[in-house]
């Protein structure tokens, strides 16, 4: 199995891992969008979202698995998904989208409001990395496009981060055990 492979791979693990997630919390209606879809997107300059609603048609989720956090204790967050993520769900008058992150340190999932009608996501990744020294702006990734570094006990402080609206603590203990188990790369 090459890079590439191994990658979707592990990106559809993780996203239907989520959609149990959001099923167990919320009921029956969250779906993985197809690849095709997906695929389509990129045409238009697209990111298309992992995860919508069928009873929430204007709710979507982005999945981001991090496997450098185990290591590093940071999350990335790229400016070319977010972009893309905001061209798809402008277009489509998506009203909440949602980026929710999985580290493989905690191996916990936080969930944070991409708020593109303010982009409030961005500018307060663009603050972060400008006032906080453990903060960084880079180059990077696959496509060597700009990220924003943050530790994770940072990004979960973020007036973005909404994981306590959509889990209880006993949920988030239970959400982390089962991550650990289903998403262990070893």
């Amino acid at each position: 199995m090459n890079r590439v492979e191994k990658m979707m791979d592990d990106s559809t693990c993780s996203e239907d891992f989520i959609v149990d997630v959001l099923e167990e919390r919320y009921g029956g209606s969250f779906y993985t969008v197809s690849s095709e879809d997906q695929r389509d997107g990129i045409g238009r300059g697209w990111h298309v979202a992992d995860i919508r609603s069928k009873e929430h048609p204007k709710v979507a989720f982005e999945v981001k698995e991090d496997f450098k956090s185990e290591d590093t204790g940071n999350l990335a967050f790229e400016s070319y998904c977010l972009d893309g993520l905001r061209r798809w769900a402008t277009y489509h008058k998506m009203k909440n989208v949602f980026l929710v992150y999985v580290n493989h340190r905690t191996y916990d999932v936080d969930v944070f409001d991409c708020a593109f009608d303010v982009d409030g996501l961005r500018k307060e990744l663009e603050y972060l990395c400008a006032f906080d020294l453990r903060c960084s702006e880079k180059q990077g990734g696959d496509q060597m496009f700009k990220l924003w570094i943050l530790p994770i006990d940072v990004a979960k402080t973020m007036k973005s981060c909404v994981t306590n609206r959509f889990f209880s603590t006993f949920q988030q203990n239970e959400i982390r055990r089962k991550a650990k188990s289903v998403l262990c790369r070893g």
